[in-house]
């Protein structure tokens, strides 16, 4: 008698045991790529921030001097 006669291995239990080797795997994945590259994220968030901040500025500068220049006369 050997062990896969006395267990037998269904489709379904093999999916269940592909996916249970896979599933932590793939939960564990996305945190460890975070750790890592967690000094980038922050210097690009960072960066994108200056640089909308810088954006925002210029768009205020451009709708004040439109303002100004089409108001009318009082």
């Amino acid at each position: 008698m050997t062990v896969s006669d006395c267990v037998p291995v269904t489709a379904g239990r093999r999916l269940y045991l592909r996916s249970g080797g896979s599933l932590p795997a793939v939960l564990i994945a996305p945190g460890g790529m975070l750790a890592a590259h967690r000094a980038t994220l922050d210097s690009g968030t960072d960066q994108l921030a200056a640089a909308e901040g810088e954006w925002l500025l210029g768009v205020r500068l451009v709708v004040t001097a439109l303002a100004v220049t089409t108001s009318p006369e009082r």
